[in-house]
């Protein structure tokens, strides 16, 4: 058996979706939390469209706990309604 600690980061999010002509732009930041300088995760963003209908926008590269960034435009096949981290928990999490 090895004694090994698992990092399960949490994210907060700041994020908010405007439109921008015929663009829409997701802006704000991303914070990860609760882990260890070292630890490196690609965290899914996605947008609302409707009930149940969401669409993965991108992927934002985290090191460690840090603050990130994020400013998009993005042309969209429909109105986006939010902007949802880690929607369907392809990183494992704290809520």
């Amino acid at each position: 058996m090895s004694d090994v600690d698992a990092d399960v980061p949490r994210y907060v999010e700041d994020l908010k979706v405007e439109s921008a002509g015929e663009e829409t732009r997701i802006r704000g930041t991303l914070r990860q939390e609760g882990v260890s300088k070292d630890f490196r995760a690609l965290v899914p963003i996605y947008v609302e469209l409707g009930k149940n209908e969401t669409a993965r926008v991108g992927m934002v590269p985290m090191v460690g706990e840090a603050s990130v960034p994020v400013d998009v435009k993005l042309k969209l096949p429909k109105k986006a309604h939010k902007a949802l981290v880690n929607a369907h928990g392809e990183v494992l999490a704290r809520e």
